[in-house]
């Protein structure tokens, strides 16, 4: 007689949101995997701060206070606009944070499941804002940490009204960021290829002689903004700003100057190779068909994309400056030899960094590694030593 027959057991149920969250916590793990000799250089470079903890830790106090700093000194005057200006940016440091984890909360891969699943919209929005909340508690628990450590201090200038208004423009600020970003990411999931959805279709204008551009700036620049290199325009201002706020926090003090500037460095060397893989996946293709059809020199165009891939850099590098001549700290307080050296290694440094991709990546990899490490090494000897 056969046994009697058994159904089989039947997979759990999940929710719509432990699904989400399995997708992206498995897309967050691949993507850390690929990146693990960058983490590797990273775990190196902090175990080498063990011998100094009293600096280290008085860098990451600086650290933390800057991410409340804009607000708390805006609402210092207890005055709405200034306020306004701060919870603005506030807002946009929070959103841009949620906006770099995209990539593992939505894939395209996702799409063909997602899309045959039976979800109402109210649930895809809800699953959306819980995702952005977790991203933002990194931030969250930053700027806490960092409230925590300014009112310690108990500045003369962050009393009465100007208190409040900072405590309710911190919470209001991490709300603010929550909402705009799930709407972002709502509108990253409704584009195809995981990419921004351009501009509706409007009825061309009729096309009226003008001047003629030259071809920097329909070959290199245009397609930035209306052309299909726009993930590179976009890669590159996340950059820009990046490096702008690590020049801004040369300004908070002797302890805080040669890590802001270590940052400085390790986002430029190692933003530049991610520059030039989208560089070369978006506006290769466009010169290799202005190469075949426009008496122009290949050598030329691959010059003018790689001189492209260093205006983050540049801009980073304007913010330094001006930091640097205007800051609380004076120029005597730097070692200008050093300094100098830092500038004059970073600049082949930089334009090493914009090359193509080696076909050996253990020479790529060894020789970034060096360039870094040598950047490093004059980036945290720059200021002088304080008098004991």
């Amino acid at each position: 007689m056969p046994p009697p027959h058994t159904p089989p057991p039947s997979a759990p149920a999940l929710s719509y949101l432990r699904l989400r969250w399995r997708w992206s916590a498995r897309a967050l793990r691949e993507g850390f995997w690929r990146r693990r000799r960058q983490a590797g250089v990273l775990a190196a470079l902090l175990a080498g701060t063990a011998g100094d903890l009293p600096s280290a830790w008085a860098s990451l106090q600086s650290a933390l206070v800057f991410s409340v700093w804009p607000l708390a000194r805006w609402s210092s005057s207890g005055q709405l606009g200034p306020w306004l200006g701060g919870l603005l940016l506030q807002t946009a440091l929070g959103t841009l944070q949620a906006l770099a984890c995209f990539p593992w909360l939505w894939s395209p891969a996702w799409r063909t499941q997602d899309h045959a699943l039976p979800i109402p919209p109210a649930t895809r929005w809800r699953t959306d804002a819980a995702l952005v909340a977790l991203t933002q508690l990194p931030w969250a628990l930053a700027q806490t940490a960092g409230s925590v450590l300014l009112l310690a201090q108990q500045p003369a200038w962050l009393s009465g009204p100007g208190r409040g208004l900072w405590l309710g423009g911190l919470g209001l600020a991490q709300l603010a960021a929550v909402l705009a970003a799930t709407a972002a990411l709502a509108r990253w999931r409704r584009a195809p290829r995981g990419r921004w959805p351009g501009p509706s279709a409007r009825p061309k204008a009729v096309a009226t002689p003008g001047r003629p551009l030259r071809w920097q700036q329909a070959l290199l620049w245009q397609p930035l903004w209306r052309g299909a290199a726009r993930p590179l325009a976009r890669a590159g201002l996340l950059q820009a700003l990046g490096l702008a706020l690590c020049a801004g926090a040369v300004a908070l003090g002797r302890q805080a100057a040669p890590w802001a500037l270590s940052a400085f460095t390790l986002l430029a060397l190692l933003g530049l190779p991610r520059l030039g893989r989208l560089s070369q996946a978006h506006l290769q293709p466009l010169l290799d068909r202005a190469t075949r059809e426009l008496p122009l020199s290949g050598h030329t165009l691959e010059r003018g994309r790689r001189l492209q891939l260093l205006w983050p850099t540049a801009a980073g590098a304007a913010v330094l400056l001006a930091v640097l001549l205007t800051g609380p700290l004076p120029l005597t307080s730097w070692r200008p030899p050093v300094l100098a050296a830092w500038a004059l290694w970073m600049l082949p440094a930089l334009w090493w960094q914009t090359a193509p991709a080696s076909p050996d990546p253990a020479a790529r990899t060894s020789g970034g590694l060096l360039l870094l490490l040598i950047g490093l090494a004059l980036a945290t000897d720059t200021l002088k030593e304080s008098p004991r």
